[in-house]
């Protein structure tokens, strides 16, 4: 969701972008934005600069992964802002971290990119018992199952007595159906995203 022109200029005003790192800090802010707080405008301007100035601003981790933070209540996603702050534009499609590392927020691993695409370089679920995504074995049938996501639903590809043969025909399948290369493997978390 593209945020309001109000947002995008608080952002300018209130964060500063370090490229080398893709991180970001709280810049000073003037007496006038503590208006209307509990306290005098003053004391509010004084705690917050003693707590806030210089200091890192979008760093904390939500449920999936990512890193968030706001300003003045609304949301965004930091893999989001670095795309603002090195294309001077708000992603009009999902960004997607090349890599699979949803904290590794380097331009150069950010691609804007359709949903299926995003779908199609997912890492590995944490509730996997296989090791491969799309290989899972089924009790009843004593077969390794594999199968491939298909235009909203599984395609089931086929059942394998081997492990093997399950892994190797859903590759083949991930290969032809235009499937990133990192799709199912776990991110290695690298000093980027740190």
């Amino acid at each position: 969701m593209k945020p309001n022109s109000e947002f995008i200029a608080k952002i300018h005003r209130r964060v500063n972008y370090d490229a080398l790192s893709a991180t970001f800090t709280w810049k000073p802010r003037p007496v006038s934005d503590f208006s209307g707080q509990k306290y005098t405008a003053e004391r509010t301007h004084k705690i917050w600069t003693n707590r806030f100035n210089g200091k890192p601003a979008f760093f904390a981790v939500n449920k999936s992964g990512h890193i968030t933070g706001s300003i003045d209540g609304h949301c965004a996603y930091a893999h989001h802002m670095v795309w603002f702050f090195e294309t001077g534009k708000w992603p009009v499609k999902p960004v997607n971290h090349i890599d699979g590392d949803p904290c590794n927020n380097a331009f150069s691993n950010l691609r804007m990119v359709p949903q299926i695409t995003v779908c199609r370089n997912q890492s590995m679920n944490r509730k996997n018992t296989s090791g491969v995504v799309g290989v899972h074995f089924r009790k009843d049938t004593k077969k390794w199952v594999a199968r491939i996501g298909s235009r909203g639903s599984a395609k089931n590809i086929g059942c394998f007595e081997l492990f093997e043969d399950a892994v190797t025909a859903r590759g083949i399948a991930a290969a032809k159906m235009g499937y990133h290369p990192n799709h199912g493997k776990r991110p290695s978390r690298n000093e980027a995203g740190k």
